[in-house]
């Protein structure tokens, strides 16, 4: 059985952290085995948005502490170093990331949630940054992350105390964009899925290269450029054909 799998159906990339006996805890084992898997998925052509969830009951619970309990300062900033390269990895992807957060997302697994472009949470998830509690700090960019999301103030918060925010409470504080019952979670995550594939993919590529750039350079250069080169994608064409000619549009693969 792969710690991490990866189905691909109408171009939406289901990725799967597939340890429910550990709750898909996090080591360097896994975190390798879902590089490997992202780095695939980058690849596929046929991808146009990627959907990343959890076996079980847990999305993520976290790293794996007891292969943590052993390790030196040298092998824990490596172990660290991992866990950042491989959150990089993610959030660098070309096409948009859903974390579908179905169970616990605690300390790397809500790393890794939010590393992703936006998170939707099952009702019943419980989410965090707990590691002060065990006389740790969060070690795969969860500060910065999650500052970002929510404030600094509420990022203090959440880590200080080792908080954790449950569906709807998740969603008042920013965390997440939406919570649904557990019982048709999937279903509703799908339907975004496929409501971005309705519109043009080179579009959305580039709007996440804008999204992930500098949002105080005053003028906003990156968008500028950005607007003024997509004109000359075939996807641009298209789309003010189909407007002007009342029909849908039909994007380049």
């Amino acid at each position: 059985m792969s710690r991490v799998e990866c189905a691909v159906t109408d171009g939406v990339a289901v990725v799967t952290m597939n340890s429910p006996q550990v709750m898909n805890a996090l080591d360097a084992e896994t975190l390798r085995a879902l590089q490997d898997t992202l780095h695939e998925v980058a690849q596929d052509a046929a991808v146009r948005v990627l959907v990343i969830t959890g076996a079980g009951k847990a999305f993520v619970a976290g790293a794996d502490i007891k292969a943590m309990q052993e390790l030196t300062p040298a092998a824990a900033e490596a172990l660290a170093e991992l866990g950042h390269a491989t959150m990089n990895q993610l959030e660098s992807l070309p096409m948009p990331v859903i974390a579908a957060v179905n169970g616990f997302a605690l300390g790397g697994g809500l790393e890794l949630a939010l590393s992703a472009d936006f998170i939707y949470v099952a009702e019943e998830a419980k989410v965090g940054l707990p590691e002060l509690k065990l006389g740790l700090i969060p070690g795969f960019g969860g500060h910065r992350r999650l500052s970002a999301r929510i404030g600094l103030a509420r990022a203090k918060e959440m880590i200080f105390t080792g908080k954790l925010l449950r569906g709807t409470e998740a969603r008042d504080w920013g965390l997440a964009n939406a919570v649904f019952p557990a019982a048709d979670f999937m279903e509703h995550v799908m339907a975004t899925a496929k409501a971005i594939q309705h519109v043009s993919p080179h579009a959305v590529q580039e709007s996440k290269k804008v999204l992930a750039g500098p949002q105080d350079d005053g003028m906003h250069r990156d968008e500028i450029t950005a607007f003024g080169q997509i004109f000359a994608h075939p996807d641009a064409v298209e789309g003010k054909n189909a407007f002007v000619e009342k029909r849908q549009p039909v994007w380049q693969a």
